[in-house]
């Protein structure tokens, strides 16, 4: 087994309130719906061994939707996760906290533009994220630069 990093996107959000209260609309609520049917079903994902979310209310809500039935560490808020956050520090805090993993899952919610920010830095492969986007990241285990890290799979939201 290998270590794999999952980095979402956030579901669609109403734009009635200020930016860190956002919540997801119905259409965001079935998009992050979707994406924990396909990391049961088709991912089969039984546990997360870290949790990063942003606090922002839209990516909370949608982690807590994607996390719902599967087995997870306790979920880090982290403000560098939020739009206008500082990827570089959050990836050297990402090494720091995962310095001992070799294999698991990891899962990263946040924000446009930061998840373009994390998967090119990561990857050094540009990705359009639309909302609830989520991309699967294989590592080596050895470390976390793009000479070890590559993009496995791009997953788009099912709605039914």
């Amino acid at each position: 087994m290998s270590l794999m990093i999952y980095i979402a996107r956030h579901g669609d959000a109403a734009f009635n309130s200020t930016d860190c209260e956002r919540v997801l609309t119905p259409f965001g609520i079935k998009q992050a719906k979707a994406l924990n049917r396909y990391l049961k079903n088709e991912a089969k994902i039984t546990s997360f061994t870290k949790v990063f979310v942003s606090p922002y209310k839209r990516a909370q809500m949608t982690c807590d939707l994607m996390l719902e039935g599967i087995n997870a560490a306790e979920k880090e808020t982290e403000s560098m996760l939020i739009p206008s956050g500082n990827y570089l520090n959050f990836i050297e805090y990402l090494k720091i906290e995962c310095a001992d993993l070799t294999e698991g899952n990891i899962l990263i919610v946040s924000h446009l533009p930061l998840v373009n920010y994390l998967t090119l830095e990561l990857t050094d492969k540009n990705i359009m994220f639309n909302t609830c986007t989520m991309v699967k990241i294989t590592s080596d285990g050895e470390d976390f630069n793009a000479s070890s890290l590559k993009i496995a799979q791009i997953i788009e939201q099912k709605t039914d």
